[in-house]
């Protein structure tokens, strides 16, 4: 008889803690996930992905993305979030706070500590867990205090951008300059990218040389005449170019790494820059709709 009461005892405790945690469901939280594409780095902006895992429905009027590392524009919307739905908020980036020695860029606090707080119709608010699953908040936190100690040690530009005629057809030129600020050895730029419309091209640089262009030690200034050359003329490659004028360089800053910097040409002169090379495409009679006025 003792034996079966055990048994008949350890049952009901079985039963009655089941019945505990069918009670008590955990309730998830609200996460958000950074996510940044082509568009929004030449705008600055990233995408939260929000995924509502709560049991109610959002009306969102508001949503700003708050971390140690740099912070989000207050975003001001008019969104529904439904039970379960993901969905994509863009805001803009905010300047990052950086910590910086000399040409290192310290890494930034863990993304553990950020936070999306959503404001909704009502005026309450909801705080999002944020996941940061690829890395994509890091990833532009240390390319905006990269940007910034780059500049902390040179100036650089696109100078004297000017429309000219190269091998009979037109093409525009530029003077690449380098400006020094706190940099005390030689500054090198060692590899230019190019994009989809244009080929950024060196023409005075020896065949071999293994640099584009340097500023000596000791030397406040230096420039190289570049030509902006016709890249892709083809209608699809047009049609899906989003950055036409972000070239990227790769520099040394005396301390034996390759940092990347974006340079682009003023905007005032951007408009021209296209006309120019769709003529210089036209005169090519490379395939594709580039014109001057479309």
């Amino acid at each position: 008889m003792t034996r079966g009461l055990g048994r008949v005892v350890a049952v009901g405790t079985l039963l009655a803690a089941c019945g505990q945690g069918a009670s008590s469901p955990t309730v998830r939280p609200l996460t958000a996930d950074p996510l940044q594409y082509r568009d929004d780095i030449a705008t600055g902006q990233m995408q939260l992905q929000l995924t509502n895992h709560l049991e109610e429905q959002l009306q969102v009027a508001g949503v700003q993305f708050l971390w140690e590392g740099f912070d989000s524009e207050l975003r001001t919307l008019d969104t529904l979030i439904g039970v379960g739905q993901r969905i994509d908020l863009p805001v803009s980036v905010r300047a990052p706070r950086c910590r910086i020695e000399g040409t290192t860029v310290l890494a930034p606090p863990p993304t553990g500590s950020a936070t999306v707080v959503l404001t909704l119709a009502d005026g309450t608010t909801r705080t999002a867990e944020v996941t940061d699953a690829d890395g994509t908040a890091i990833a532009i936190h240390h390319a905006g205090c990269e940007r910034r100690m780059i500049e902390s040690q040179v100036v650089i530009g696109f100078d004297d951008v000017r429309r000219d005629e190269i091998d009979g057809r037109p093409m525009t030129v530029a003077e690449l300059t380098l400006d020094r600020v706190a940099a005390t050895s030689t500054v090198r730029v060692v590899a230019a990218g190019n994009t989809i419309p244009f080929t950024l091209r060196f023409p005075d640089l020896p065949a071999a040389s293994p640099v584009l262009m340097e500023l000596p030690s000791g030397r406040e200034h230096s420039s190289a005449r570049v030509r902006f050359s016709e890249g892709r003329c083809d209608a699809h490659a047009v049609a899906e170019t989003k950055q036409p004028f972000r070239f990227v360089l790769q520099l040394d800053l005396g301390d034996g790494v390759d940092h990347s910097y974006v340079v682009q040409p003023d905007p005032a002169v951007q408009p021209e820059m296209l006309a120019t090379v769709a003529d210089g495409c036209a005169a090519l009679d490379a395939d594709g709709t580039l014109t001057s006025d479309g």
